[in-house]
Formats: structure tokens, sequence, C-alpha cells
């Protein structure tokens, strides 16, 4: 009898460990929206000369605004000749940029998606003119 007593602190606790724990795994608002950038990306912007990883999304109700995180990779297969009679060669295949576009006007979920796959389409025209914008600029600043 002593035993159970003593040990039922410990399993009520493992109970609300294992519930929190539970709650903390559910998908959050952000990483719906992040899901819904992935699966657009494939139809949209990821058929250009950049690949992306949208890395964060952080709203702002304060400000009505949201900032999207995320990486454009450009694959650059570039081979540098060094000194004659060097023994090496140097190859860049690719370079990054750690990028965000800040959409104003939208600081809610219920704002930015239209349903749990699918962006509202004002909130995917002022990604899509960000991300062309960051394109145009990143090409120039990306020639060899």
């Amino acid at each position: 009898m002593k035993i159970s007593v003593l040990y039922a602190p410990f399993i009520i606790a493992f109970l609300l460990f294992t519930r929190a724990h539970g709650a903390l795994a559910a998908e959050t608002d952000t990483d719906k929206i992040l899901k819904a950038l992935d699966g657009i990306c494939g139809d949209s912007w990821c058929e250009g000369a950049f690949d992306f990883h949208f890395q964060q999304v952080v709203m702002k109700p304060n400000k009505n605004e949201t900032q999207i995180m995320f990486r454009m990779t450009q694959q650059y297969p570039v081979r540098l000749d060094w000194v004659v009679g060097q023994s090496f060669l140097a190859q860049i295949n690719q370079r990054f940029y750690d990028v965000s576009c800040i959409l104003p006007g939208y600081s809610t979920y219920d704002s930015i998606m239209q349903s749990e796959y699918r962006l509202h389409k004002e909130v995917y025209t002022a990604l899509t003119q960000c991300i062309d914008s960051l394109e145009g600029r990143l090409m120039l600043v990306a020639k060899p």
C-alpha cells in the first residue's frame, strides 16, 4: 500500500508530461503555412533558376505583417583553374542566399490561409512579387 502511494506523484507527473509532449508535437499554424508554401513551390517559384527551402514564418499581429524566411539556392557550376603548374582545381557548385519577404496586411493564420493546404490568392500574389524581385536582384549579383 505504501509503495503505490509513493509512486502516485511520479505516475501523475509522467501522465502530465506525456500529455504535454503530445500537445507540443501537434502541428502549429506556422507549420501548416510552411507545408502549403512547400506544396506551392513545385508548381511555381521552384521551376526557375533557384531552389527554395522555406524555413520559418513569423506572424506579427502588432505590426500587421508576416515575415517568411527562406533560402534560395542557385546551381552554379564553375571550374576555377589555378596557376599553371599547381596540381589542384577548385569548383563552386552552388550559391545560397538567406532571404525573407515581409507581407504587410497579413498577420494571422486566417488572413494567410484559404484552407489547410492553400494560401489566399492575395498572399500568394504578394509573395510571388517579392520572390520575383529577389530573383531579379540575385541574378545580377550572381553573375560570374
